[in-house]
This record gives structure tokens, C-alpha cells and sequence, in this order.
């Protein structure tokens, strides 16, 4: 009868983990492989989440990077203005009006240093240093800074061709901005790089925990049928004994 109780419940262990794909659907089924599976979810969660954190500061790091592409195009600007206005043909009244577009262009650098965000966090102003990204496991991860990009930050401020003008300071604005885009470019490269790490250890640890965690369908459905065909074996046998003792019981009756 024990064998036939065992036999049973063999057959719905079995069929739980055919049916949930899982072969430990509880501690019972095996702990210490629970324990390390449980450990290996963690940190495949936490590649997961790692590989999102850095996407993200990634965006961030694209939006800083596109408003100083900006930022650049109104230096160019500028410099191709300042050196109209110091050619000897220019009247004072020509530099006058070039010095309105001039004007229009740093107050446009200083409305995009002030007002470039991301989720509300100002990215020009010389506050977002040091932001974390983390992008591991364990929480660790690499810093960003952006430096500050205003009219004074860039050294600009009151930039004026109807007078005299030194044209290095547009030169110096310009290296300063193609300094932080390189960096920035560094860093999207380097994002790049972590969320592909990320990627590869998250499916390698699936893929290891999935072998302790996940049912062999073609193991576990042959011995299914085979604990099947053994309990109706002893089904089978435990009739024909009753049986036996049925007829050996008539048979002392009758005597």
C-alpha cells in the first residue's frame, strides 16, 4: 500500500513541475538548490535593472549633449559675425547691427544653459555633478558632471563687436563646449559598453539558474509515464491479491 501511496505522490510532484515548468516549486523540493537559484534572480534582476539605470542616464547625457551641440552652432555664429565686424569696411552703425544678431545669439546661450532639463534636473547650469549611475548589482556605477554653460561659465559674458573685441574669446567658448561633447560622447560610448555587460550576464545567469530551476520537460514527462504504468502495476496487483484472498476465504467457508 506504501509503495502504491508513494507511487501517487511521485506522479503529482511530477505533474506539478511539467505543469509550472518548474522542477522546485517549493524548499521541500530542493534547498539548496532554491537558495542559489533565489540568489541567482536577484542578481539577473539586478543586471536588469542596471542595464534600465544606465539607459536612462544615457538619455540624460544625449539631452546635455544635443543642447551644447546648440550651444556650439550659436558660437560659430557668433565667431562668423565677429570676424565680419573686424573688417575695416565696417561702419560703426554695419557693427551696430551686426551686434543686435550677436546680442540675440548669447541671449540664446543663456536661455539653453538655464533651461536645459531632464526629469526637472537642470544639465547646464553647473549643478549636475557627480550623478550616480547604477548600473551594477551592487549598486556601483560611473559618475557624471556636466560643467556649467553660461554666458560667464563660457567667459562670453557682454560680448560686444561695436568696440574693441578679442575673437580668442569665441575660440576659447568653443573649445570649452567641444571639450564637455567629447566627454559626454565618451561616457555614451562607455553606457554602451556596461548595458551590453549587463545584458550578456543577466542571460548568462538565466541560463544557469534556468538549469537548476526549470523543469526537463523530456525527463520529467518519461518518468511520469513510467510512475504511471508503475502504480497501475501495483493497482493490478494489489486486485489480484484481494482477489486471491477472496476466493482462498470462500474456499474455507465452503470446506
Amino acid at each position: 500500500m506504501s509503495m502504491t501511496v508513494n507511487s501517487t505522490s511521485q506522479i503529482q510532484n511530477l505533474s506539478q513541475q511539467i505543469g509550472s515548468g518548474r522542477q522546485i516549486n517549493s524548499a521541500a523540493d530542493n534547498a539548496a538548490g532554491l537558495g542559489i537559484a533565489e540568489r541567482m534572480s536577484a542578481q539577473e534582476r539586478g543586471f536588469q535593472q542596471g542595464t534600465r539605470n544606465t539607459a536612462d542616464m544615457q538619455s540624460l547625457v544625449r539631452t546635455a549633449e544635443g543642447a551644447l551641440s546648440s550651444i556650439n552652432s550659436s558660437l560659430q555664429r557668433i565667431n562668423e559675425l565677429a570676424l565680419q565686424a573686424s573688417n575695416g569696411i565696417m561702419t560703426a552703425s554695419d557693427r551696430a547691427l551686426i551686434q543686435n544678431e550677436v546680442s540675440q545669439l548669447l541671449d540664446q546661450i543663456q536661455s539653453v544653459s538655464e533651461q536645459t532639463q531632464f526629469n526637472t534636473r537642470n544639465l547646464l547650469d553647473g549643478t549636475a555633478t557627480d550623478l550616480h549611475t547604477a548600473s551594477s548589482p551592487d549598486g556601483s556605477g560611473m559618475s557624471v558632471s556636466i560643467p556649467g554653460m553660461s554666458l560667464s561659465d563660457l567667459g562670453i559674458e557682454g560680448f560686444d563687436v561695436t568696440g574693441n573685441f578679442d575673437l580668442s574669446a569665441i575660440h576659447n567658448a568653443m573649445n570649452t563646449v567641444n571639450a564637455a561633447r567629447s566627454n559626454l560622447g565618451a561616457m555614451s560610448n562607455r553606457m554602451d559598453y556596461v548595458m551590453t555587460s549587463n545584458d550578456i550576464s543577466s542571460m548568462n545567469l538565466a541560463a544557469s539558474r534556468s538549469r537548476i530551476e526549470d523543469t526537463d520537460m523530456a525527463r520529467a514527462t518519461m518518468e511520469l509515464e513510467r510512475e504511471r504504468l508503475l502504480e497501475q502495476y501495483q493497482l493490478a496487483a494489489q486486485q489480484r491479491e484481494q482477489e486471491r484472498l477472496e476466493d482462498q476465504s470462500q474456499r474455507l467457508f465452503t470446506f
